[in-house]
């Protein structure tokens, strides 16, 4: 009896190695399985999920093969499909199927209106998704479009769009409905008529609003009325937002306004000319962008952006210029330098009218410096620089220098405090009893003293006050007289100038 027991024991155990069972460990289980959806048109997807407990080994056939005991995948089919599961552990496999069917049909998976309903005047967003057609609509002047897309339209009243999906013989429709809110508050304007300003520089906003029972302005403005202005100034840029509302729907706009910290920039900052005589005017000239505020010094005061202004210089001065804003101040200065020489003979030799006059007769001479006849005689600049070297023509004649053109040209004009110096010198190593008479002229009338040289004395070294012919036109003339010998007297001016004080 008892070996008879014993051989059936392992008849039994044969048996369950056979089927790869193990004792001890249960098969896999397949919790679950599933697609959503199970059927669908070419194009669209299906999404794929399982879950298993106690298998060691999980693959999916076709497409997905290894994979975790739980999950999901998003597939895309072609063809009617059976997916596969085989899930195995040590102890054996056990499979689960799952069929997807996969048509040739137009699927619309999405149209739709975000939001569906818009106050009068504001925007929505239409979008839409379609599957297997090769031709897509929107009516209300929409037209054909992408399979897959979205546009932004304006809701004025409650209009409905239809989308026609078509694929050959296949057509497919859709509809969706934009409601407008005609009660909705409508923003007729929201403005800033500075949207860029500098720091500290104000800026002004502006509204109109209909159908609204309260309206407000952020950043510090508050609640305000359904129409009016507000002045502004920001330290830094900044996004101003109104909101309107009547206690069911809302309507906002922004504005944004820019605040730069940018300096004020002095483009130019002149005296011309710069250097003047004492008790005339030179001119002030500025261009000045991006101020708030330009002023002068030498109690000239604020003045425009962009001016001029005239100043008599009676010392060497320098004048400030400050420009500002909120940003803060620059400067710039312009120096005026004031010369006590009114008019320099010397210098302005050249510029002359020069003759020689004999026994009343007038002889011209040639230009200046190097003016010169055998009969004449004649002037010219000396080799000792900045000097005069007068060469006088025969006995009874004259040379002289006319500048009273040039006088005039140079704006010259007789001051109270004007006056004429002189330095000058007669040679004659010929004749020593030659004497030489420097007479400047003011028009028909002679300044004097008038001044005899002569050879062997000491330079004439004077000064004559031109005071008393302040405001008269200025008609000045150099005259040479020679009453020496044949060959003419000569004269050394070093100095001659106006000078005033």
């Amino acid at each position: 009896m008892t070996n008879k027991i014993f051989t059936l024991v392992l008849i039994g155990m044969a048996s369950l190695m056979t089927t790869g069972y193990c004792l001890g460990q249960d098969l896999p289980v397949v919790l679950s399985f599933t697609a959503e959806p199970t059927k669908i048109c070419n194009g669209q997807s299906i999404n794929l999920s399982w879950e298993v407990d106690d298998a060691d080994n999980i693959s999916i056939e076709p497409d997905l093969f290894i994979v975790e005991t739980r999950g999901s995948k998003n597939i895309f089919p072609k063809n009617n499909t059976t997916y596969k599961l085989t899930a195995k552990n040590a102890n054996g496999n056990i499979t689960a199927d799952l069929n997807v069917t996969v048509n040739d049909c137009i699927a619309i998976e999405k149209f739709l209106a975000k939001p569906q309903q818009v106050c009068k005047g504001s925007n929505a967003t239409i979008q839409w998704m379609v599957v297997g057609a090769t031709k897509v609509t929107i009516d209300n002047d929409i037209g054909e479009v992408n399979s897959t897309g979205s546009i932004e339209i304006t809701g004025n009243e409650n209009t409905t769009y239809n989308l026609t999906a078509i694929n050959g013989t296949l057509i497919s429709n859709a509809n969706l409905t934009l409601a407008v809110d005609l009660r909705c508050p409508s923003i007729e304007y929201f403005d800033v008529d500075r949207p860029d300003i500098i720091k500290g520089s104000n800026a002004s906003l502006s509204w109109n609003i209909t159908n609204a029972e309260n309206v407000s302005i952020d950043n510090g403005i508050g609640e305000v009325g359904l129409s009016g202005s507000k002045m502004i100034s920001p330290d830094s840029s900044v996004i101003y937002k109104i909101n309107a509302t009547n206690g069911t729907n809302f309507i906002t706009s922004e504005k944004i306004v820019n605040v730069s910290t940018k300096f004020p920039e002095i483009l130019d900052f002149t005296a011309r000319p710069s250097t003047v005589v004492r008790g005339t005017g030179s001119i002030l000239s500025w261009n000045v962008t991006d101020a708030d505020y330009v002023s002068i010094d030498h109690n000239i005061g604020e003045v425009a952006g962009n001016s001029s202004k005239e100043v008599i210089g009676e010392e060497d001065t320098t004048y400030i210029l400050t420009a500002g804003n909120a940003s803060g101040n620059v400067t710039e200065m312009a120096t005026i330098s004031v010369d006590d020489t009114a008019y320099d003979f010397v210098a302005r030799a050249e510029y002359a009218d020069w003759y020689a006059e004999i026994n009343n007769q007038r002889h011209e001479l040639p230009d200046f410096p190097i003016s010169e006849t055998s009969i004449y005689g004649y002037a010219r600049w000396g080799d000792d620089a900045q000097t005069i070297l007068k060469i006088g023509p025969r006995e009874g004649g004259k040379i002289i220098g006319d500048y009273t053109r040039d006088m005039v040209n140079m704006g010259y004009f007789i001051d109270p405090r004007d006056t004429l110096s002189i330095w000058a010198e007669a040679f004659d190593p010929w004749n020593p009893m030659t004497d030489v008479i420097i007479e400047p002229v003011l028009g028909t009338s002679q300044i004097s003293p008038p001044d005899n040289i002569y050879f062997g004395s000491p330079p004439v070294d004077e000064s004559t006050s031109l005071g008393e012919y302040a405001g008269d036109r200025p008609r000045f003339s150099l005259v040479i007289d020679c009453n020496g010998r044949d060959y003419g007297d000569d004269v050394n001016i070093k100095k001659l100038k106006i000078v005033r004080a």
